[in-house]
């Protein structure tokens, strides 16, 4: 997969057509995701400067137009980071994900705003427990907790049996953590649809 020059552009909402402002370094790479911090700071979740796809999550700073890493995808597998979400009730809560397999974390959570990240106690066991996807929010439940949607194709349930839909090998749906990201539970919309 080729490279592309990246410039984060950020616009001011009440001038949307005529603010864009280039945001730290020009790099080249590939993003996956963004959560606002503040007017001035960010998370960006991709990788950059011929890193892989999916490397990581990076804070961006609009005043000091400074583009960091704080945290790369590791584990025994494989696993690429390609959206973030924060919290609805705790500010600095966040969790990371994308495709992850072969022993990686299913997810990665920060407390401090993407100083430093943790991955979840789930974990995507071998290919059978393969998990992929690239969309996740920030739940309001009415609790006061950190719930968290996560929307996914999966190859096993929970109890780690492998899926099985009439017309899909895979299960598709919504992975719920009430734990900060930490665990999930799987919700099948029982197969992925295939058009024809």
């Amino acid at each position: 997969m080729a490279s592309i020059a990246v410039a984060i552009m950020l616009t001011a909402a009440a001038n949307a057509a005529s603010s864009w402002v280039q945001q730290g370094p020009t790099v080249s790479g590939i993003f996956g995701g963004v959560a606002a911090l503040s007017s001035t700071t960010a998370i960006i979740t991709g990788g950059i400067n011929n890193g892989k796809e999916g490397e990581g999550a990076f804070l961006l700073d609009t005043q000091t137009h400074t583009l960091n890493q704080t945290f790369a995808a590791q584990g025994g597998g494989m696993s690429m980071i390609l959206a973030v979400a924060m919290s609805v009730n705790t500010p600095n809560h966040g969790v990371a994900v994308g495709p992850a397999l072969l022993g990686s974390a299913v997810a990665y959570v920060t407390t401090d705003a993407g100083k430093t990240w943790s991955p979840s106690k789930d974990v995507a066991k071998g290919f059978a427990g393969a998990v992929a996807g690239s969309d996740i929010h920030g739940v309001p439940d009415g609790s006061g907790s950190d719930t968290f949607a996560y929307v996914t194709e999966y190859n096993s349930y929970t109890n780690g049996s492998k899926c099985s839909h009439d017309d899909s090998p895979q299960c598709s749906g919504v992975f719920l953590s009430k734990d900060g990201g930490m665990t999930f539970e799987h919700i099948d919309w029982h197969g992925t649809l295939r058009f024809q």
